[in-house]
């Protein structure tokens, strides 16, 4: 969106980058996307390589498992799983420079026209200076708009 002239800000209300949950897979149309943001290799360098499942019992003694892939064997394809905190920190070292992150927060009101965001409004006040030179805009009303 900064490529386009925008001048993004990401409002969250944690205190921080959200961590945790389950791997993310980068299949499809995310390919392409992620080649595009040339974040692409440094997503396969980290990608999860599921050598074997094991199954478990109650004493987690290992009752059988099934290989994944042959030894030495390696994914070939585009298409990949990567955890979710890796693929996190990817994206924010990539745009932390370009992108805004206002932490602490979240938006309550939302005051646009057919054309722009005329103005938002936050749980907690922003500064004077950030908040009087920022325009705002959310990327899911963009991407409805088109």
């Amino acid at each position: 969106m900064n490529k386009l002239g925008y001048k993004v800000a990401v409002v969250e209300i944690a205190n921080e980058l959200r961590k945790g949950g389950t791997p993310v897979d980068i299949r499809e149309n995310t390919v392409a996307i992620v080649k595009n943001m040339e974040i692409f290799e440094q997503i396969k360098s980290n990608r999860l390589n599921m050598e074997a499942m094991e199954f478990k019992n109650s004493d987690d003694v290992t009752e059988g498992s099934i290989p994944m892939k042959k030894e030495g064997e390696y994914a070939v394809d585009d298409e990949c799983e990567i955890e979710r905190d890796i693929l996190l920190n990817i994206l924010f070292n990539t745009i932390k420079h370009e992108v805004e992150f206002i932490f602490n927060n979240s938006i309550t009101a939302i005051s646009e026209t057919k054309d722009a965001i005329q103005k938002m409004r936050y749980k907690l006040p922003l500064k004077m200076a950030r908040s009087a030179h920022l325009t705002y805009c959310l990327a899911a009303m963009v991407y409805i708009r088109q």
